[in-house]
């Protein structure tokens, strides 16, 4: 589709309303989730959904960590955990766990330091 031309402002923002209409809808249906996804995947951590669920398969559905079920987790899905610096993926994580170690800034040290700190009790 080429260059179109339009005879007023409105007829244009009226042809753009029609078209952002059009992609919502698409987007509301299992086919447009599926694809959204995979774009958001491949924007932000470079691999595809196939990628994903290969990576996700590899881990048993699970967190890589507690190895809770996908299941059980919100949305029923996992998150890719990645190195903030290189971007390298670790794995696939449950809500809790990649909250915990975002929280605690991706650094062992300060795992380490939480750790010894339950140790104590």
């Amino acid at each position: 589709m080429g260059f179109v031309k339009y005879n007023s402002k409105e007829e244009r923002d009226a042809a753009r309303k029609v078209a952002y209409g059009k992609k919502m809808e698409f987007l509301r249906t299992p086919e447009g989730k599926l694809w959204k996804r995979n774009e958001q995947l491949k924007h932000l951590y470079g691999i595809t959904l196939d990628d994903f669920n290969s990576l996700s398969a590899s881990q048993g559905h699970c967190c890589k960590v507690c190895t809770r079920p996908a299941s059980l987790n919100r949305h029923g899905s996992l998150y890719v955990d990645h190195c903030h610096s290189t971007g390298r993926i670790r794995g696939l994580l449950c809500t809790n766990c990649n909250t915990a170690i975002g929280l605690l800034r991706d650094c062992p040290e300060r795992l380490n330091a939480a750790i010894n700190y339950l140790k104590e009790d």
